[in-house]
């Protein structure tokens, strides 16, 4: 059985947040289907943490 991962837009994440008025966000990622298909690996949980900062949201890290 094989498990497929679509990375979402960064706009529509970002267009969400801001509708369900989100300051602080977790980020979880995956490191066996997502960082297989690179939509959640270490890697794209870095680059997400990235561009969440850069648009002032606050990320979590527990």
């Amino acid at each position: 059985m094989a498990v497929v991962t679509i990375k979402k837009d960064f706009k529509e994440i970002k267009r969400k947040l801001i509708e369900k008025n989100v300051n602080t966000i977790m980020i979880i990622g995956c490191g066996k289907c997502a960082k297989n298909s690179k939509t959640g690996g270490l890697e794209e949980v870095k680059e997400m943490k990235k561009m969440l900062t850069e648009e002032g949201f606050k990320v979590g890290n527990n």
